[in-house]
């Protein structure tokens, strides 16, 4: 695919700035929509922090609003797409399938978010190991828990963060250098305080998820496909949930030991190094692509 080509969402009826306004209320619309999972979590007998993946335990009222949410972020996008802009919705990320590249890009996140595993792992005393899912739990139900959360957990729920936070608002600007920079930050904001409605907030994961939108949104703007964007978040996400116990979250195994001391300041040097040197590399990939030729290819290499 050509990162350099100046292909747009389409017709744009009005100037910047109720282009600004039209894309970031569609944001906001559909940032909105959890809101509507607030009171239905309540009449359905559970709190909304459960559905972090940590503490995630699937039942029918729990999967019907997650997959209520992220149909509602589709529609949304969808709506506005169409009928404010009136551009077609493939162009949001959805041009060609790179199957290849998204696979490719799936296993460099599960190898970016496993090494501090493995490193915690090797250098741990005493570890002890043992398998995650309870004894006696049919293969069914182990086998239709980990494919909600492969199929659903993982990739819909990717797909429609990406699609809100990534591709929908970059695709509005990415031809505007000067607003573009001040959308993906604005965009990593909402992305870190998005999560914080399921989670306990925290300076740290605040930095964290926002470094990690930022560094996503180059990830988009290189390759312009939803697809690259979305195997490497599967990719990340998967690893950090296979180690997470939460058999029905994807975890596999228990493990507990004894860490090297002084190790876990390395480790979240390491994490936030990540999306730093991930975004300074792709900021500089992305200005020699826009430099160069047009037709030059975008194929996902390692």
């Amino acid at each position: 695919m050509d990162t350099t080509s100046s292909e747009t969402t389409g017709p744009r009826p009005f100037g910047t700035w109720p282009h600004l306004l039209a894309v970031f209320g569609t944001v906001i619309v559909a940032f909105s929509m959890i809101m509507f999972g607030l009171p239905f979590s309540k009449l359905a007998g559970f709190e909304i922090n459960e559905m972090a993946a940590a503490r995630f335990s699937p039942s029918v009222p729990k999967v019907t609003l997650f997959v209520g949410l992220t149909l509602l972020y589709f529609l949304v996008i969808y709506l506005s797409q169409r009928f404010v802009h009136r551009a077609p919705f493939r162009a949001l990320g959805f041009r060609e399938t790179m199957l290849k590249s998204a696979i490719v890009a799936f296993f460099v996140g599960i190898a970016l978010n496993l090494i501090p595993f493995l490193v915690t792992i090797l250098t741990a005393k005493n570890m002890v190991y043992g398998s995650a899912i309870p004894d006696g739990t049919s293969l069914v139900r182990v086998l239709a828990a980990y494919a909600y959360f492969f199929v659903v957990f993982l990739t819909v729920n990717s797909i429609g963060e990406e699609l809100v936070f990534r591709c929908y608002p970059i695709e509005h600007f990415q031809s505007k250098s000067r607003i573009l920079a001040v959308v993906i930050v604005l965009m990593a904001v909402l992305f870190a305080v998005l999560h914080f409605i399921v989670r306990e907030p925290s300076l740290h994961g605040f930095f964290m998820l926002s470094l990690t939108s930022i560094f996503y949104s180059l990830i988009y703007l290189n390759w312009r496909s939803i697809w690259v964007l979305v195997g490497i978040h599967n990719g990340m996400n998967f690893i950090n949930l296979t180690f997470s116990e939460n058999w029905e979250m994807g975890g596999l195994f228990t493990w507990n030991g004894e860490g090297m001391a002084g190790l876990s300041v390395y480790l979240d040097i390491y994490r936030f190094a990540v999306p730093v040197v991930g975004i300074i590399i792709l900021y500089f990939r992305f200005r020699q692509g826009r430099r160069a030729p047009r037709g030059s290819q975008t194929e996902f290499q390692t």
